[in-house]
This record gives C-alpha cells, sequence and structure tokens, in this order.
C-alpha cells in the first residue's frame, strides 16, 4: 500500500494537485511507520515523494536537498534482484528538473541515472530532451538515437517513442 501511495502521490505532485500530494505523504509515512518488512527503500520513496512536492511547489533548495540524500541513500541499497527501488532516484530527480525547466540539473542527474543503468532508454530519452532545452542539439540527437536502440522494441505509443518519431520527421 506504501508504494501504491507513494506512486499516487508523485502523480498527484506532477499534476500539480500540491495539497493532494501532501495528503497522500502523510498517508505513506504513516504506513512506513507501521511496517515490519525492509524498511530503508520505503524510507527513500518518502523523502523523494517530500523533494518532489517541494520542487512543484517552488522550493529547489529543499527538493534539491532531500533527492541528494534520498539518491545517496538509494545507491547505498545492497544490491538484490529484484532491485529494492522502482528505478534509480536521480532519474526521478531529472524528470521533476525536466519538468520545472531546470534542464542543467535534469542534463546531470540523467547523466547519473546512466551511470547506473547504461544506456537505460528512459534516461537517455530524458537526457535528449534537457540537451534540448539547453540548444545543445546535436548532442540531443545522439541521446535520441541511443534511446530509439535501447527502445527498439518497446511499444510504439509510448509518449517519449512519439517524441522521438515527431523530432526525427522536423529534421
Amino acid at each position: 500500500n506504501a508504494w501504491r501511495l507513494w506512486a499516487m502521490g508523485l502523480a498527484y505532485a506532477a499534476s500539480g494537485q500540491l495539497d493532494r500530494a501532501r495528503a497522500t505523504l502523510s498517508e505513506v509515512e504513516k504506513n512506513v511507520a507501521s511496517t515490519t518488512a525492509t524498511i530503508e527503500p520505503l524510507k527513500i520513496a518518502v523523502m523523494e515523494l517530500e523533494a518532489t512536492i517541494a520542487a512543484r511547489g517552488g522550493d529547489r533548495k529543499k527538493a534539491y536537498d532531500l533527492y541528494r540524500k534520498a539518491a545517496d541513500r538509494e545507491a547505498a541499497l545492497l544490491y538484490t534482484e529484484p532491485p529494492p527501488y522502482p528505478r534509480p532516484v536521480v532519474e526521478g530527480w531529472a524528470n521533476v528538473a525536466l519538468a520545472i525547466g531546470d534542464f542543467a540539473t535534469a542534463r546531470h542527474e540523467y547523466r547519473e541515472a546512466l551511470a547506473r543503468e547504461p544506456e537505460s532508454g528512459r534516461a537517455l530519452l530524458g537526457l535528449a530532451a534537457a540537451l534540448d532545452g539547453l540548444g545543445k542539439t546535436s548532442e540531443a540527437r545522439d541521446a535520441r538515437q541511443r534511446g530509439a536502440k535501447a527502445w527498439a522494441k518497446a511499444d510504439s505509443d509510448l509518449p517519449q517513442l512519439q517524441a522521438v518519431r515527431a523530432s526525427t520527421q522536423a529534421s
């Protein structure tokens, strides 16, 4: 239930429903407090959700401090299969930085995500968007091509792949 609430909180924050995101954060925290299983990934999720809410609410300093702490804790988790965390925290950080127009931070965090998960289609396509925002069209084209290659067998109706097709048609 905590993971479901975490995902809902991120969705609320992304759609500008910060009051609902904050209420959901409170519910996640209650679930985490009552959890007896491995709790560290859920504590990281709480920190990431709080960072996302802060970023979407305009408090970039608080958000980035929380993201850094959450990313460091997530990176320190023991390696297991499946991974104990759904995706690198730095990728979520990069997604939010991209959404709020902080292209330099998005570029940096997508590159960190790629260091953790080489040739990740999500990170490569996000990096391409960040590079576009920075006016680095040649680098963006390369990242986009690598992302399209990584996702060659993915569902063609994914928004990221639709953006790749649109950008290649526009070139």
